[in-house]
């Protein structure tokens, strides 16, 4: 896969970029037009395609990718290094459990934007007929419901984002209740906001960190 003139090298069992994602990197894309050096945290990275895909367009952001593969964490690293070389983007992949606050405890509270496309599959679900046998069963599945990385992100996002800064959050499709009520609940964001793909589906949620003590604005969908 290319992004630009940048190729995308994807090792066995990583997860490889889906056309479900691009809606969220273009929210993410528009969020992040005209910051000069944002911060951004891009947990379950796979083969980096967020990252890459932000900071080939905000080369001043530092981005930091996340996985606890290892074949991710080459495959992105790669990415990483020849987009650098090509564009200057300033991409570190780091090796760790997204939903341990522990692997990002250097930006605790600095963080402009985390967004994640996490293992969101129920335990037991039928693997998609394209990724079936091609990719690792944790890149996929997210426990018996399908929200346990997804609880872990919404915690660490808590501790990592900065008063104001954003979550932005892939899901199945099916999941965008839960997952709003999660973040609804957590006490720490407002603005919470169901988005769709680019094929109208339920995909995606964004959600603010809240900048001060306040009480939570309405869910919202759309």
């Amino acid at each position: 896969m290319r992004l630009g003139s940048t190729r995308l090298q994807i090792a066995p069992g990583v997860f490889p970029p889906q056309q479900d994602t691009l809606a969220v990197i273009d929210w993410c894309l528009e969020l992040l037009r005209g910051r000069s050096r944002p911060v951004v945290v891009d947990l379950c990275t796979g083969s980096g395609v967020i990252a890459l895909a932000l900071g080939a367009r905000h080369p001043a952001a530092r981005i930091y990718a996340v996985d606890n593969s290892g074949h991710a964490v080459r495959s992105a690293t790669g990415n990483a290094a020849r987009l650098t070389r090509r564009t200057g983007a300033r991409i570190e992949v780091r090796r760790g459990d997204a939903t341990d606050p522990s692997v990002l405890t250097d930006i605790a509270g600095a963080a402009d934007l985390v967004v994640a496309n996490p293992p969101y599959l129920p335990d037991g679900s039928p693997e998609p007929p394209d990724l079936a046998g091609v990719t690792e069963a944790a890149a996929l599945f997210g426990g018996p419901d399908g929200l346990a990385v997804i609880r872990g992100i919404v915690a660490v996002a808590s501790a990592i984002l900065r008063p104001g800064g954003w979550l932005a959050l892939e899901h199945a499709a099916g999941q965008q209740d839960p997952v709003t009520r999660l973040l609804h609940h957590a006490g720490t964001f407002d603005s919470v906001t169901g988005h769709p793909d680019h094929a109208g589906i339920r995909r995606f949620v964004t959600a603010r960190r809240r900048p001060d003590g306040g009480a939570d604005t309405p869910i919202a969908s759309r």
